[in-house]
């Protein structure tokens, strides 16, 4: 996970009725390009239980490598489709949370999300533009 990480993709990952769905994606020049599970992720969740009930009430994980000093950034909330014609991709509700690898980041959202005190918790929403790999918040839309 770490390596596809550091290579620039996006990890998803989020539970649908009790079955995993998620993946890899990269933004290229030649647009996005997607990678499955490797299968390790699954159980690599279960070793934090706090995330794993967020994703069980129907949140999705999002984690990828470099925005802020060189960190893994991850964040957990709600997928929405906004717009006239769900055309819009966004993230609302989300927990933020930063580490030097991806065990740490999962360990610190478990801790925070224990205590469920929403210090982490983003008011505005993370926007997903067109041909984009992660949700990022922004300043104006």
């Amino acid at each position: 996970m770490e390596e596809r990480l550091r290579d620039g993709y996006t990890f998803y990952y989020s539970l649908i009725n009790g079955n995993d769905s998620g993946g890899y994606l990269k933004r290229t020049d030649f647009g996005l390009c997607g990678l499955e599970l490797c299968g390790n992720e699954q159980f690599l969740l279960t070793n934090f239980p706090n995330v794993l009930q967020r994703l069980n009430s129907g949140n999705t994980l999002q984690m990828y490598f470099g925005d802020v000093c060189h960190m893994f950034t991850m964040m957990i909330g709600k997928e929405n489709r906004e717009g006239p014609y769900g055309e819009e991709a966004s993230f609302s509700d989300v927990f933020l949370f930063y580490g030097t690898s991806p065990i740490t980041v999962l360990e610190e959202a478990d801790q925070i999300l224990a205590k469920n005190t929403g210090q982490n918790k983003q008011l505005k929403k993370a926007y997903r533009l067109y041909g984009q790999d992660r949700y990022q918040f922004y300043t104006s839309k």
